[in-house]
């Protein structure tokens, strides 16, 4: 008896147990669901989602505005002035609920959602059932899914499998049946539903197929395009007729199940083959402009970044919403880009060239930010949203140095215009091997040279150091600032090392756009702005959808800034972009880059107005000689933006705290008497400063020795009775790399003398002069060029 009352006692405890372990894990998943519902309503923007659906049926005209100078005598000066339009184009064309046959709507109800007419947007049960399998079962998707919600998806454009996606989609559900009667729902679901070949909608479906109107279709032609929805390719009628047949007839049972049709209209029906009718006609449409794909491009994403839409959902919404654009295209800077870049003569020196280069250019207004005229690649655009350049990303090679190392180095003060530094490469050891990194290009080397002047001969030996002296860290931080994102660490490639921050060699490359975005403040007083194409988008009600302000975010000082200006000037003006010609019309700012293998080359300049990138890529080859530099198109493009201008400012702004203040170019110092001695004449440079950086000390390198007049030999001391002159050179300790490395400024140095005991020519002209290219003739003599 006691045992039986144990096994009792012991049973009901278990079913305790199990009671609160199951209705735990129920109450788990009710807070769960409501968490989940919480977050999805979070996430979805009422008002786009209500433009959104608003927009179906109507496929209204997108128009985009630009500025134009107000010829009123009022105060405005500037109206907007409709600039471009787009629209879906013809298989988006949208057919009322009267204009599609009773038949292929019931179709579709009967195999898609039997109970439409019975719920509220969702169909619980199936959902319930669909979840418990997703759950139990581990399906891949959830399934359960009635009209209304695939209006939903194919709208917003989510296809992502998971329960907060589904949980978004059943609220919008929810909310469209409320907004819509079920007439209005069945009707966006036969003009949105997709019906394979590239056909959207029962129009283009209709069309495609059969050659008739929606409300023209027989019977088994309605079952026979219902049944493309379940899987586009598997019952594609063209090209799998069979599997569309069989599914065809299945929905014809179903319609008959559900009292859609009678059992004879079944049978008639089934007896039919389906007969196709191929070919559609599409309304042809005009390429638009690098400019209008750009925008609509940016639109798109900021409709999903800040309405949390998906990019079926904003495409949709830009290309048939009735959207108004109010964009920053300045149209006559736009026309003569796009003349410029349809001349393929201005980028290929030779006729047939195989593999052309592709070219891409951004112009930016500096002070606003605002995206001024565009180009995606040379020649006549032949198709609507095709690869637009400006987004491509690439290495930058040493267009990059200028905002990665030089500015950051003056704006903490590590460095000054006069900063020296020793231009030859190190050794370095790799397993038994010992190299010299890194190499220049052209393949010379200075010696002792300045800041200003490695940056104006983009010296990768220079750009090196600045990196040690920065450190990795420092450098991706600053560039993080300036919206340029680096890899640390992918399938064992980094950014951080030298090759990618130092010479360019970025992993996955930079686009054209973001990197002259990422100049905005040098040539905006220190001020960084990402461009935008776009003030404000209104919706086709007049409501404001989309607002992008340029929120400027200070990088550096104005100084740093001026005085980044004023190198850059040093590049067009004696260095690697010396041979510019805009720069005899307008103070121009700029640098040059070349990445490895010469696969991509860049020019970003600027002028007191304008901004601008231009940026050339081999498809992975080396260019050559296959297309023109960037420096020459950037050139011709903005004589001829500059030639339109009716005035312009021909000179960058001046900045307080500035002063030109004299130096030795060998020590970075004050001049000392030594400086003026030197065999090469007086070393006296220039250059800009601020009041707290600058040199204080005077030179320390230039020693002055002594030429004894009878032999020619050097001294260190004068001739005791006069029979010597003075002159100085570098008194720098020699380092064991000029045995390989022979610097330009070689035989100006003290060593060079003393360890080889070359004699001192008696006249300047013979003075030994150290090419690369040259060689010994003799014992510490080297003939002159």
């Amino acid at each position: 008896m006691k045992d039986k009352q144990k096994k009792t006692s012991l049973g009901r405890r278990i079913l305790r147990v199990f009671l609160c372990v199951f209705l735990g894990g129920v109450l788990a998943l009710l807070m769960g669901l409501v968490g989940v519902c919480i977050w999805a309503d979070q996430q979805i923007d009422t008002e786009a989602d209500r433009a959104l659906f608003a927009s179906l049926g109507e496929s209204q005209t997108t128009r985009i505005y630009a500025k134009e100078p107000s010829k009123s005598k009022e105060n405005e000066k500037y109206i907007w002035a409709e600039y471009d339009f787009v629209f879906a184009g013809e298989n988006s064309t949208w057919v009322e609920y009267s204009q599609i046959s009773p038949d292929l709507l019931h179709a579709f109800i009967a195999i898609e959602d039997h109970r439409f007419y019975r719920h509220d947007g969702v169909d619980w049960l199936r959902t319930a059932k669909a979840t418990l399998n997703y759950v139990l079962k581990g399906e891949k998707h959830f399934g359960g899914s009635t009209i209304t919600q695939q209006v939903v998806k194919n709208v917003c454009g989510e296809r992502e499998v998971s329960a907060k996606r589904k949980a978004k989609e059943i609220l919008r559900a929810l909310r469209l049946e409320k907004e819509y009667s079920k007439e209005e729902i069945l009707t966006m679901y036969a003009n949105i539903v997709p019906l394979a070949n590239s056909c959207t909608g029962v129009y283009s479906a209709a069309d495609f197929y059969f050659g008739k109107k929606p409300n023209e279709l027989t019977l088994l032609e309605c079952a026979s395009i219902a049944a493309i929805t379940n899987s586009p390719s598997r019952y594609n009628p063209i090209f799998h007729p069979e599997a569309n047949g069989k599914r065809a007839r299945l929905i014809l049972t179903q319609m008959e199940k559900h009292g859609y049709i009678s059992e004879e209209m079944l049978k008639t029906a089934s007896s039919l083959t389906i007969t196709l009718k191929e070919g559609i006609s599409v309304l042809p449409n005009k390429p638009h402009g690098w400019f209008t794909e750009t925008v609509l491009a940016d639109v798109i994403q900021d409709l999903m970044r800040e309405k949390n839409m998906s990019y079926s959902s904003a495409k949709r919404l830009v290309y048939s919403g009735g959207l108004q654009i109010m964009s920053t295209v300045d149209p006559r800077l736009q026309d003569e880009v796009t003349e410029c870049f349809e001349n393929e003569t201005n980028f290929y020196p030779h006729k047939n060239v195989q593999n052309k280069p592709d070219f891409a250019l951004v112009l930016i207004d500096p002070k606003t930010g605002d995206l001024l005229a565009t180009a995606g690649n040379v020649g006549a655009k032949e198709a609507n949203r095709i690869q637009n350049g400006i987004f491509a990303k690439h290495p930058p090679g040493s267009a990059l140095k200028p905002i990665a190392l030089y500015l950051p180095a003056l704006e903490e003060k590590k460095v000054h215009w006069a900063t020296v530094f020793e231009d030859m490469p190190r050794p370095m050891q790799k397993g038994d091997t010992v190299s010299l990194w890194p190499k220049n290009s052209p393949d010379v080397y200075q010696g002792r040279i300045t800041l200003a002047d490695a940056l104006a001969h983009s010296k990768n030996t220079v750009a090196v150091s600045l990196y040690e002296l920065l450190g990795a860290e420092a450098i991706a931080r600053h560039l993080s600032r300036l919206g340029i994102d680096l890899v640390e660490n992918q399938a064992g490639k980094t950014d951080f090392a030298p090759a990618p921050l130092a010479l360019g060699q970025l992993t996955e490359g930079v686009s054209l756009r973001a990197l002259t975005d990422a100049y905005t403040p040098l040539a905006g007083q220190g001020m960084y702005r990402e461009s935008r194409s776009y003030l404000y988008v209104l919706d086709a009600k007049g409501n404001l959808l989309l607002e992008n302000n340029s929120i400027p975010k200070r990088i550096c000082s104005r100084e740093s800034a001026h005085l980044m200006t004023k190198m850059l000037e040093g590049v067009t003006d004696y260095g690697t972009a010396r041979r510019m010609s805009l720069k005899y019309t307008v103070d121009v700012a700029g640098k040059t880059g070349t990445s490895g293998g010469d696969k991509d080359r860049w020019f970003i300049g600027y002028t007191p107005d304008y901004l601008c990138g231009v940026r050339s890529s081999g498809h992975g080859s080396a260019i050559g000689e296959n297309a023109r530099s960037p420096l020459y198109v950037w050139d011709d493009c903005m004589k001829a933006v500059y030639r339109a201008l009716p005035y312009f400012r021909t000179s960058f702004p001046e900045t307080d705290g500035i002063v030109y203040s004299a130096f030795c170019p060998d020590s970075g110092e004050l001049l000392s008497n030594s400086c003026l001695s030197d065999l090469r004449g007086p070393r006296i440079a220039y250059g800009y400063f601020t009041l707290d950086n600058r040199p204080t000390t005077h030179c320390h390198i230039h020693k002055e020795v002594y030429r004894n007049l009878f032999d020619q030999t050097l001294e260190l001391s004068p001739h005791p009775f006069g029979f010597s002159s003075p002159f100085s050179l570098l008194d720098i300790e020699k380092k064991d790399i000029e045995e390989e490395i022979k610097t330009l400024d070689r035989p100006f140095r003290l060593w060079y003398y003393i360890g080889e005991k070359a004699e001192i020519p008696e006249k300047r002209e013979e003075f030994p002069f150290t090419s690369p290219s040259r060689k010994k003739t003799g014992k510490g003599i080297r003939r002159f060029w």
